[in-house]
Parts: C-alpha cells; sequence; structure tokens
C-alpha cells in the first residue's frame, strides 16, 4: 500500500510541477504578480510531494517491499 502512496505522490508532484512551469511562464509574459504567487506556492507543494513520496518508498524499502 505505502508503494502505491508513494507512486501516487510522484504523479502528482509531475503535474504540480507541469502546472508550475506553465503558470510561470505566463505570469512572465503578463507580469501579473499573483500568478508568480502560485508558482512559488506551486514549488511547496512538489516539495511535499516528493517528501511524501520518497518516505513512503523508504518505508517500503526497509520493510523488504520489492515489488515496486
Amino acid at each position: 500500500m505505502t508503494a502505491e502512496i508513494g507512486h501516487f505522490a510522484l504523479i502528482l508532484a509531475l503535474l504540480v510541477s507541469l502546472a508550475q512551469a506553465a503558470v510561470s511562464f505566463i505570469a512572465l509574459r503578463r507580469r501579473d504578480p499573483a500568478l508568480a504567487i502560485f508558482a512559488d506556492q506551486a514549488a511547496f507543494g512538489a516539495f511535499v510531494f516528493i517528501v511524501i513520496a520518497f518516505a513512503c518508498m523508504t518505508y517500503a524499502f526497509v520493510n523488504s517491499d520489492f515489488s515496486i
């Protein structure tokens, strides 16, 4: 179960990172500070999802769950 949670967290981190890249580009083109703030928050969100994925996959490795 932890492997699936880790995998799902990695997918969410990818999606948030792609959204961050797109919104950052749009914020630069429009010079919109609100979108730039969203891009900063998206970076923190991606970091959180990556930490969750790392913790879940480390837990699976320690418990010898090599089904990943």
